[in-house]
């Protein structure tokens, strides 16, 4: 399914994460994503800007591909690869539909997950916290780099030898 084909990808982004040297953080295990020990620990996706947020703000429309059509934030960006991000089922249950800001205070300082940990280098003013179109466009063009770096079938394939 497409739910866990993103699964995987955000696995994969975080453990390349982890391999940067000077990363304090070890991989996670391929057995943890197949079978995780307990349902708390298995790994899910999280919504980094919520699917409804509790405070019940809304985002404004948005004109994702620059035609100046407005259309709903919640249509456009909520199910993005660069609104998602991976998660442990248990602190995802507990941020749940918090506003971005609170659950940025998470992510940014008792996340063990480096990829919530960088999302600040997706604001347009990297000291403000706000999760919007922009910050959801910049991550996920960074989201498919890594995939085409990461799945580059140049790196593996070179004049018909295979």
């Amino acid at each position: 399914s497409d739910r866990e084909d993103v699964l995987y990808l955000l696995w994969r982004y975080e453990n390349s994460l982890r391999d940067i040297s000077g990363t304090q953080q070890p991989q996670l295990k391929w057995k943890d994503y197949l079978a995780p020990e307990s349902n708390a620990k298995r790994f899910s996706i999280e919504h980094i800007a919520p699917q409804t947020p509790k405070s019940g703000f809304q985002q404004p429309d948005v004109d994702w591909d620059g035609n100046g059509e407005l259309k709903p934030f919640s249509e456009v960006c909520l199910n993005r690869l660069g609104n998602l991000v991976i998660d442990s089922a248990s602190p995802n249950s507990s941020k749940s539909n918090d506003d971005f800001v609170e659950k940025w205070k998470r992510y940014s300082s008792d996340s063990i997950y480096l990829s919530q940990r960088k999302l600040d280098e997706y604001f347009y003013d990297t000291k403000v916290p706000v999760w919007d179109m922009d910050a959801i466009k910049k991550r996920q063009d960074a989201l498919i780099e890594f995939v085409k770096e990461t799945w580059n079938p140049n790196k593996y394939y070179k004049d018909g030898i295979g």
